[in-house]
């Protein structure tokens, strides 16, 4: 029993749990091979910290040690910020840096401290390694168990089309896009040039349209299941998981695959990481999906979410180039959804499109500036679309579908606290949104079309379909300002709907 006393075992049942943990809960969407690359990154990393620990304090049982506590330190760190989302301590978020850090910091002080005090930690390497052993083995029945079972959106139905014609369907989403009477009224920005070069290139823009929701992870998921969130069974407003797996698992990315379709996510910063009914994403830090996980869920998460104004640049131009390169993706059909965080802040673009450094953290930043900010970078987005379209739309023989659209319009964020009843400006600013289709119809059924309904008409214009459209609503969905997470839902529908 010698290895276990010398601790070269728990190491490595340590470095084995993350991946194990994301796999049994994601074993419907995660293939074996999957595995191999991220056990090699993490065992490699194991045994280097190893062997540089115990060079630099010339004991191996104690190395052993240190570099269990680090990782499980560094592996644990995403899944307790989830677990502590929408909480509060002393009134800052529980799942900030901030409060997460010190804790952090102490418990591995004491461990560090206790590992350095005790002389014989052989006793101490046999019981952990047993325990690490049992918790591996833990996961077996798990496995077993979970192989058989698929998570499903209960949002779903098989909606089969009645066509023999299958163009290429593109869903570009531009984060935060504010709707023309937003850009006029509340920026002071005519937008009339790249609306026009957009009916010029046969597209047709709607004047009526409203997002459903103010927030991106609700309003796509209204978007992409088509439907409103509160009429799932299972719905509350604060579950966050729930609405990452309808995300992960829509109906509109299901309805295309059913029915002979590839399918693209490029994700340019989208509300969500994954989506499992696509074919294939793109932009990712990696084409691993349990790599990604594991990136995402451990404390390289809380450094990634500080993106420099170079790193931005580089998910969004990433993003552009990946829609231009889709039509050479596939002989099949494709449908592509393409997120795109732009005119989203992070403000990285001065009026001309050359790349600028503001204060990541600007207390000070004034409406007037934050307003300007925002312009220029819908003046890039502009720029960056109609250089983008008219290649979409002469990639293929069949004529495309394109819809052009924003998850929300924008607002100033000092805006989110005020109550409801004193909200009136920044709701119409927030569900004031863009909505273009290509190519141009000639019904006015798409005028004051809003999310919720843009694929149930899509698929009923173009496939075949002969599905009911829901009433269009708008609904405010409190955030508190504390701990971002959702405390209540009102029906804004009468304030924020265009009058005629």
């Amino acid at each position: 029993m010698k290895i276990l006393d010398s601790g070269l075992i728990h190491p490595f049942m340590f470095a084995l749990f993350p991946i194990l943990l994301i796999y049994v809960n994601n074993i419907a969407e995660i293939s074996l091979e999957s595995l191999f690359l991220p056990i090699v990154i993490i065992y490699g990393a194991t045994i280097l910290l190893v062997i540089i620990i115990s060079k630099i304090i010339k004991n191996l049982t104690k190395s052993t040690l240190i570099v269990s506590s680090f990782l499980l330190i560094f592996f644990t760190i995403g899944h307790i910020q989830l677990l502590l989302r929408g909480n509060e301590v002393f009134g800052l978020r529980a799942d900030s840096l901030t409060v997460m850090g010190i804790p952090y910091v102490i418990l591995l002080s004491i461990i560090l401290y206790a590992i350095y005090k005790k002389t014989n930690v052989t006793k101490p390497n046999k019981i952990i390694s047993v325990i690490s052993i049992a918790i591996i083995l833990s996961f077996v029945p798990t496995a077993i168990s979970n192989s058989s079972e698929v998570v499903t959106n209960q949002f779903f139905e098989k909606i089969d089309f009645d066509t023999d014609k299958k163009p290429d369907v593109y869903l570009i989403v531009l984060d935060g896009y504010a709707g023309a009477k937003s850009l006029e009224d509340n920026f002071g920005f005519d937008n009339s040039n790249f609306l026009n070069s957009l009916s010029n290139t046969n597209f047709y823009v709607s004047k009526n349209n409203f997002s459903n929701y103010e927030w991106s992870n609700l309003s796509m998921n209204a978007l992409l299941n088509m439907n409103y969130l509160d009429t799932y069974p299972d719905y509350s407003i604060d579950d966050y998981l729930l609405l990452r797996d309808l995300y992960n698992s829509n109906l509109v990315m299901k309805t295309f695959q059913t029915n002979g379709y590839e399918t693209f996510f490029i994700d340019g910063g989208a509300p969500f990481r994954n989506i499992h009914v696509s074919t294939e994403t793109l932009c990712h830090a990696t084409d691993n999906g349990l790599l990604q996980n594991l990136i995402d869920t451990s404390m390289i998460s809380l450094v990634s979410k500080k993106f420099s104004t170079i790193s931005w640049n580089e998910i969004r131009t990433c993003a552009f180039e990946e829609l231009e390169n889709i039509p050479n993706k596939s002989n099949k059909p494709i449908f592509t959804y393409a997120h795109i965080n732009l005119p989203h802040h992070p403000y990285t673009y001065d009026s001309d499109g050359n790349l600028i450094e503001y204060p990541e953290i600007d207390e000070e930043l004034t409406e007037k500036e934050s307003n300007h900010r925002y312009v220029n970078q819908v003046k890039v987005a502009n720029k960056k679309i109609l250089e983008i379209l008219p290649k979409l739309i002469s990639s293929s023989e069949i004529s495309p579908i394109i819809i052009l659209t924003s998850d929300h319009g924008w607002g100033f964020f000092h805006h989110f606290e005020q109550p409801l009843e004193e909200n009136r400006t920044f709701l119409l600013q927030r569900h004031n949104n863009l909505q273009a289709f290509y190519p141009s119809t000639d019904t006015e059924s798409y005028d004051d079309l809003t999310s919720v309904n843009v694929f149930r008409q899509i698929f009923n214009d173009n496939f075949g379909t002969n599905l009911q459209l829901l009433e269009d609503k708008a609904v405010f969905v409190k955030k508190d300002s504390v701990t971002s997470n959702y405390v209540s839902q009102t029906d804004v529908t009468e304030i924020v709907k265009p009058k005629n």
